[in-house]
């Protein structure tokens, strides 16, 4: 799933939200799962991302993720 996305930029940028998934990409935690079940909270978001919330048993990974 996407907890890879905890950590890096989205390309070379390195400045902003939109470069990022989560506040700080150099530490992999459960961040990526709260943010995308709260729309991006203004860091970039995939069309993959999204669709992790379409489906309901991957929503409920991501709410399981994002408690842990």
């Amino acid at each position: 799933m996407g907890g890879l996305h905890s950590l890096g930029f989205k390309g070379t940028e390195m400045r902003g939200k939109h470069t990022r998934w989560v506040m700080n990409p150099y530490v992999f935690d459960n961040d990526y799962f709260k943010n995308i079940l709260v729309g991006g909270n203004g860091y970039w978001m995939s069309e993959l991302d999204q669709r992790l919330l379409e489906d309901p048993e991957a929503r409920e990974w991501c709410e399981i993720f994002a408690q842990d």
